[in-house]
Protein backbone atom coordinates (compact mmCIF):
# COMPACT_ATOMS: atom_id res chain seq x y z
CA UNK A 1 0.00 0.00 0.00
CA UNK A 2 1.42 3.39 -0.90
CA UNK A 3 1.38 6.45 1.34
CA UNK A 4 -1.65 8.04 -0.37
CA UNK A 5 -3.71 4.89 0.16
CA UNK A 6 -2.67 4.82 3.82
CA UNK A 7 -3.73 8.45 4.28
CA UNK A 8 -7.07 7.79 2.59
CA UNK A 9 -7.66 4.80 4.89
CA UNK A 10 -6.88 6.97 7.91
CA UNK A 11 -9.30 9.66 6.68
CA UNK A 12 -12.02 7.03 6.20
CA UNK A 13 -11.45 5.57 9.67
CA UNK A 14 -11.54 8.96 11.40
CA UNK A 15 -14.63 10.01 9.40
CA UNK A 16 -16.38 6.80 10.36
CA UNK A 17 -15.50 7.30 14.04
CA UNK A 18 -16.79 10.86 14.01
CA UNK A 19 -20.05 9.85 12.31
CA UNK A 20 -20.70 6.88 14.61
CA UNK A 21 -19.18 7.78 17.97
CA UNK A 22 -18.68 11.54 17.77
CA UNK A 23 -15.10 10.91 19.02
CA UNK A 24 -11.97 9.58 17.33
CA UNK A 25 -8.59 8.56 18.73
CA UNK A 26 -5.43 8.73 16.63
CA UNK A 27 -2.03 7.40 17.71
CA UNK A 28 1.10 8.21 15.67
CA UNK A 29 3.87 5.66 16.16
CA UNK A 30 7.52 5.78 15.15
CA UNK A 31 10.61 4.02 16.46
CA UNK A 32 11.72 6.29 19.33
CA UNK A 33 8.79 8.70 19.75
CA UNK A 34 11.23 11.56 19.70
CA UNK A 35 10.67 13.32 16.37
CA UNK A 36 8.20 12.23 13.64
CA UNK A 37 5.44 10.98 15.92
CA UNK A 38 5.80 14.06 18.16
CA UNK A 39 5.45 16.40 15.16
CA UNK A 40 2.47 14.42 13.92
CA UNK A 41 0.77 14.55 17.31
CA UNK A 42 1.39 18.28 17.69
CA UNK A 43 0.09 19.25 14.23
CA UNK A 44 -2.86 16.83 14.28
CA UNK A 45 -3.89 18.26 17.66
CA UNK A 46 -3.79 21.79 16.23
CA UNK A 47 -5.70 20.75 13.11
CA UNK A 48 -8.43 18.95 15.07
CA UNK A 49 -8.86 21.96 17.35
CA UNK A 50 -8.91 24.48 14.50
CA UNK A 51 -11.54 22.39 12.69
CA UNK A 52 -13.43 21.78 15.93
CA UNK A 53 -13.21 18.00 15.55
CA UNK A 54 -13.42 15.76 18.63
CA UNK A 55 -10.17 13.89 18.00
CA UNK A 56 -7.83 12.83 20.80
CA UNK A 57 -4.27 12.49 19.52
CA UNK A 58 -1.45 10.43 21.01
CA UNK A 59 2.09 9.59 19.98
CA UNK A 60 4.23 6.64 20.94
CA UNK A 61 7.30 4.68 19.96
CA UNK A 62 8.39 1.09 19.81
CA UNK A 63 11.11 2.31 22.19
CA UNK A 64 10.75 5.04 24.81
CA UNK A 65 13.28 7.86 24.52
CA UNK A 66 13.23 11.56 25.28
CA UNK A 67 11.70 13.98 22.79
CA UNK A 68 14.58 15.20 20.64
CA UNK A 69 15.68 18.75 21.52
CA UNK A 70 15.66 19.69 17.83
CA UNK A 71 11.99 18.67 17.73
CA UNK A 72 11.25 20.93 20.70
CA UNK A 73 13.20 23.81 19.10
CA UNK A 74 11.42 23.37 15.76
CA UNK A 75 7.97 23.35 17.36
CA UNK A 76 8.82 26.58 19.19
CA UNK A 77 10.06 28.16 15.94
CA UNK A 78 6.73 27.22 14.35
CA UNK A 79 4.57 28.99 16.90
CA UNK A 80 4.14 26.36 19.62
CA UNK A 81 4.44 27.28 23.25
CA UNK A 82 5.96 24.55 25.40
CA UNK A 83 5.77 24.72 29.18
CA UNK A 84 7.83 22.23 31.13
CA UNK A 85 5.70 19.88 33.18
CA UNK A 86 8.44 17.76 34.78
CA UNK A 87 12.06 18.02 35.78
CA UNK A 88 12.84 14.57 34.37
CA UNK A 89 16.00 15.24 32.33
CA UNK A 90 15.87 11.75 30.76
CA UNK A 91 12.33 12.18 29.43
CA UNK A 92 10.98 15.70 29.99
CA UNK A 93 7.28 16.38 29.47
CA UNK A 94 5.85 19.64 28.14
CA UNK A 95 2.38 21.13 27.91
CA UNK A 96 2.13 22.18 24.29
CA UNK A 97 -0.15 24.78 22.71
CA UNK A 98 -0.15 26.52 19.35
CA UNK A 99 -1.29 30.14 19.12
CA UNK A 100 -3.65 29.71 22.07
CA UNK A 101 -5.27 26.43 21.07
CA UNK A 102 -7.02 24.79 23.97
CA UNK A 103 -6.83 22.26 25.50
CA UNK A 104 -3.11 21.82 25.40
CA UNK A 105 -1.68 18.39 24.79
CA UNK A 106 1.21 16.68 26.50
CA UNK A 107 4.46 16.32 24.59
CA UNK A 108 6.40 13.41 26.09
CA UNK A 109 8.02 10.28 24.75
CA UNK A 110 5.88 7.24 25.50
CA UNK A 111 6.03 3.55 24.80
CA UNK A 112 3.52 2.37 22.20
CA UNK A 113 1.74 -0.14 24.43
CA UNK A 114 0.55 2.42 27.00
CA UNK A 115 -0.78 4.92 24.46
CA UNK A 116 -2.38 2.26 22.31
CA UNK A 117 -4.32 0.99 25.32
CA UNK A 118 -5.55 4.57 25.98
CA UNK A 119 -6.43 5.06 22.29
CA UNK A 120 -8.40 1.83 22.13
Amino acid sequence: MDRNQSILQMIDAISSDLKNDAQSHVCFICTHNSRRSQFSQAWMSVLSQKLNLPITVYSAGTEKTACNQRTVDSLIRNGFKLISKTDDVNNPAFHCTHFGTNPKHLLKSSHAVGNLKRAL
